[in-house]
């Protein structure tokens, strides 16, 4: 009789209850099972049980942030984003995202960690801060949709202030004078004068081809576009970027004098035909600003970082290839070149991008004018 006590304490005393977490395909409930020693446990299995399933589906609730943002990001954004898209995504992910929230449960992250978040990329970039608020804002929205998690905490995510935007201008009197002498002078002149005398990206004038010249039209055909972050040849930036463009005259006589070499790129790397490397570019584009500087000492300047370790960082002028790009929007400004004919040479998608650099252009020539006025009447 004892044995038989033994055995009839081991038995399991638990509640069971058969719970309907979906429908099939066919229609057909698809049935699972919740078991609780007293009914308010097993009515708390039941709801936890419902909530692990989707339509039928079973959802991982317990999934880390890290493995489900990481899944999602690959799954809903990287194939349909481009190459240089894709980098700044990625950096958001490993540098902003996953090192604050990776170790967590989807389940455990709350919206204070989310805002925590966000809020350290204060002061960053707007690109930056729209990335990481992108990323979080759509992956909690699809967990939630997905079951992971029981509500969606990024509904209430606050965007923190970016860092003032970057001052574009066009060269000075100065930087004019001296890039115009080292276009003449430096053996690799020809970059500077395609971004001084076209305003094309960097990426368009390293992706120039002989056969885009047409001297007889004294025009430039943009189609092509070199892309650093897959370090090849690609499309252009828009449908709008794929252009003519005018060749001056200065910049046509440089052209004629170089040695053509069947259909390869203008600007070309030490092997033969092959567009120009990102590391042999960026020494070429330091060797280049040094000589602007020096040019004119005057100008304003700031330290060249080489990425060679033999050679020391140098003086240079503080201008990229996109301060020649704006010089020439505020070309076609001061010669009196409508939008429409600027958004065409730019290769501008929106009119709206033109005009907004005319209207910047044309403040600062009514602040110039009125300095005229003020010194013409001071002079009285």
């Amino acid at each position: 009789m004892a044995t038989k006590k033994k055995i009839t304490d081991k038995v399991d005393k638990r509640r069971r209850a058969k719970v309907v977490v979906g429908y099939d395909a066919s229609g057909e409930p698809v049935i699972r099972y919740a078991s609780g020693r007293t009914a308010k446990e097993l009515e708390a299995n039941k709801q936890e049980l419902i909530r692990s399933y989707v339509g039928g589906r079973e959802v991982q609730r317990d999934v880390l942030a890290s493995r489900y943002i990481m899944d999602w990001y690959k799954a809903t954004r990287q194939p349909y984003v481009s190459p240089a898209t894709d980098s700044g995504y990625m950096t958001a992910l490993e540098r902003r995202i996953l090192p604050a929230l990776g170790d967590k449960r989807m389940a455990a992250v709350t919206s204070i960690d989310l805002q925590s978040t966000i809020n350290a990329t204060s002061g960053l970039s707007k690109t930056t801060i729209t990335y990481v608020r992108s990323i979080l804002k759509n992956a909690f929205r699809a967990a939630y949709a997905d079951g992971i998690i029981d509500r969606d905490i990024s509904a209430s995510l606050k965007t923190p202030s970016p860092a003032c935007p970057t001052h574009r201008r066009a060269l000075t009197d100065d930087e004019t004078a001296a890039v115009l002498s080292v276009i003449k002078k430096h053996p690799n002149g020809l970059m500077l004068a395609l971004l001084y005398y076209t305003g094309m990206r960097r990426g368009e004038m390293l992706g120039l081809k002989w056969s885009d010249i047409d001297y007889g039209a004294h025009m430039i055909h943009v189609e092509r576009d070199i892309d650093y972050i897959t370090n090849s040849p690609g499309e252009v930036k828009t449908a709008c970027s794929v252009r003519d463009v005018p060749m001056p005259i200065e910049l046509e006589q440089m052209l004629r004098a170089q040695p053509i070499k069947g259909m390869s790129y203008v600007i070309q790397g030490e092997r033969t035909g092959e567009h120009l490397p990102k590391s042999t570019y960026l020494r070429k584009w330091c060797d280049l600003m040094a000589a602007v500087y020096h040019e004119n000492n005057g100008i304003e300047h700031t330290i060249l970082r080489t990425r060679r370790k033999d050679k020391p960082e140098v003086i240079g002028s503080v201008l990229t290839a996109h301060f020649f790009r704006h010089n020439y929007a505020s070309i076609l400004y001061h010669a009196g070149v409508d939008v429409l004919t600027a958004q065409k040479y730019l290769g501008h998608a929106d009119p709206s991008t033109t005009l907004k650099i005319y209207t910047h252009l044309a403040k600062q020539q009514e602040e110039a004018d009125m300095k005229k006025i003020f010194a013409l009447f001071n002079r009285t």
